[in-house]
């Protein structure tokens, strides 16, 4: 799966001028399935634009996502980083 998505989402958006970084973490749900979680750092919302576009708070999915994924999380969550390290 995580080669995938660094051939998707993650490394698309790694490739995003204004990136600051980007972690992908899973972890295995109740259910029995793995859930995947995406943490992007991003300059300002001009470069998440750039990544995602205008509708920030929708997430990138592709058309490939279905063969790989029992559902998607479509909505996006933005947060300022209060501290760092």
């Amino acid at each position: 799966m995580a080669p995938y998505l660094e051939r998707t989402g993650v490394g698309r958006a790694r490739g995003t001028s204004g990136n600051r970084g980007a972690l992908l973490m899973r972890r295995p749900a109740d259910d029995g399935t793995v859930e995947f979680w995406l943490l992007t750092f991003w300059e300002s919302e001009e470069a998440i634009r750039a990544f995602a576009g205008d509708d920030i708070g929708q997430a990138v999915l592709y058309p490939q996502d279905a063969a790989y994924f029992t559902r998607a999380d479509q909505e996006v969550h933005h947060f300022d980083v209060i501290t760092e390290g």
